[in-house]
């Protein structure tokens, strides 16, 4: 009879064997060597119920079929809906997959979404992938992308970026932990303290949402720990403000953020519009992570009629007269604007 030991250690081996496997499936998935071909299969009057209010997150069961070079995969029963915020009303829409839509668990590979980036605004479907491989370069956690060519019940829909959704697998896969708190932080997620009132963070129309939307354990509502962050941040003395925040967020990462940030001006980001990233509380290192993703506006994209390429890199995030165009856009109180090099110069 073999030994309980060698038992365990044998069903050890052959978990992790199939989790490198899955792995390298969703690797595959993502590689970006090659234009692969999506096909999604909906009901008809489910998918004019999608097309026609696309401002809302109606979700309608559909078939996933994706083709690699030697195979073809289906999946059946995923959702499929409209995403993203402006990008909602351009001709040419991005989509999500939820492959766990109606099953609790349900994935395929490592994922249990995947997005379909349409980047109406970038006929190169470039700029979102070069930003995500500069980020990847300096070892920061971002979703990576791919590239496909989207048909929707035979139609075909146009060249698509295959888009890593960031969520609790995500936080899985890069932090080794997916029970933190994981916050998607979309504008004005300016980090200013407001009090330990969450009513004070609601969104721009006093709606029940909160500007830091909670992803991970929505069902405990507990904001302790970002708002911790936010009295860290607003609230130190600065003689103190390098010994705690960096026991608190990982600086370092950030710093790298804030340099590529910079150098392929994106300005829908943090830095300049308080937009567009994630903070994962890590339970493992007792730190929170900014994770970024929305890359659409770099590399010379511009909205606000300011040059982003002859920008001064010491003052990058300082707010001037800008003729808005929406009300999406905020303009950050002066007493958190940063510049780019004092920061840096404060913890280098």
């Amino acid at each position: 009879m073999r030994s309980p030991l060698l038992l365990l250690i044998g069903l050890i081996a052959m978990l992790t064997l199939s989790c490198k496997n899955e792995t390298a499936m969703t690797d595959e998935l993502l590689d970006d060597t090659r234009v692969h071909r999506v096909e999604i299969e909906i009901d008809t009057s489910d998918l004019s119920s999608i097309l026609a209010r696309a401002d809302s997150t109606i979700i309608k069961s559909a078939v996933f079929t994706i083709h690699y070079e030697n195979r073809v995969d289906t999946v059946q029963n995923v959702g499929f809906r409209i995403k993203g915020n402006t990008s909602r009303f351009a001709d040419k829409k991005s989509f999500r997959i939820s492959f766990n839509a109606f099953k609790k668990g349900k994935k395929y590979k490592t994922l249990e979404k995947l997005n379909l980036n349409a980047f109406w605004n970038d006929p190169t479907h470039l700029r979102s992938h070069l930003t995500i491989k500069l980020y990847e370069l300096m070892d920061v956690a971002v979703g990576r992308s791919g590239f496909t060519d989207l048909y929707v019940n035979g139609e075909y829909y146009g060249l698509y970026n295959l888009g890593e959704h960031v969520d609790e697998e995500f936080a899985l896969s890069y932090f080794d932990s997916k029970i933190g708190n994981l916050y998607k932080c979309l504008s004005p997620a300016s980090l200013e303290y407001k009090g330990d009132d969450m009513a004070n963070y609601r969104k721009f129309d006093d709606s029940t949402s909160y500007t830091y939307d909670l992803k991970i354990n929505k069902e405990l509502e507990d904001y302790s720990g970002l708002l911790e962050l936010m009295d860290i941040l607003n609230n130190t003395p600065i003689d103190q403000l390098k010994v705690r925040l960096e026991a608190r967020f990982n600086v370092e990462n950030y710093l790298k953020i804030l340099a590529v940030d910079v150098a392929i001006g994106n300005w829908d980001s943090y830095l300049y519009t308080a937009n567009n990233y994630y903070l994962y509380d890590d339970p493992k290192s007792g730190k929170f992570e900014f994770i970024p993703y929305d890359f659409d506006n770099t590399f010379g994209m511009d909205w606000l009629g300011v040059d982003w390429t002859d920008r001064d890199i010491y003052n990058w995030p300082k707010k001037e007269s800008l003729n808005l165009q929406h009300d999406s856009i905020i303009k950050l109180p002066d007493e958190i604007q940063l510049e780019i090099m004092g920061f840096v110069d404060f913890w280098m």
